[in-house]
């Protein structure tokens, strides 16, 4: 478990990559899984938290405690404003119409709809 030198955090699995782990050794984890919580407060998010987290220290073969986990992450619990979809998506207005014009279940992901 000593392979890895330096982590870069803008590509942390081609870090791991280039540190001479396989794909397969590792768990790749969406960000929203990991950091959902600090924007959606509620217990659904926090325990998707939980358990993305500890997936992910699992594959880097680190035993996760979960009362620490969930110490370390309730810290950060609804801790901020979720962005905006305009704000993180480029052409948000397109994707808003082509969800709303799709129907049940997707015109339910429209903001505001």
């Amino acid at each position: 478990m000593e392979r890895i030198h330096r982590i870069d955090w803008e590509r942390p699995a081609e870090s791991l990559l280039d540190n001479g782990w396989a794909r397969d050794e590792f768990e790749t984890t969406m960000h929203e899984t990991l950091f959902g919580h600090e924007t959606d407060g509620s217990d659904a998010a926090f325990e998707t938290a939980v358990h993305g987290w500890k997936a992910t220290l699992r594959s880097l073969g680190v035993e996760p405690d979960d009362d620490t986990v969930r110490e370390a992450l309730g810290t950060q619990r609804g801790s901020r404003p979720a962005a905006q979809l305009k704000a993180s998506v480029v052409n948000a207005d397109a994707v808003a119409a082509t969800l709303a014009q799709a129907g049940a279940p997707f015109s339910n992901m429209v903001p505001g709809a």
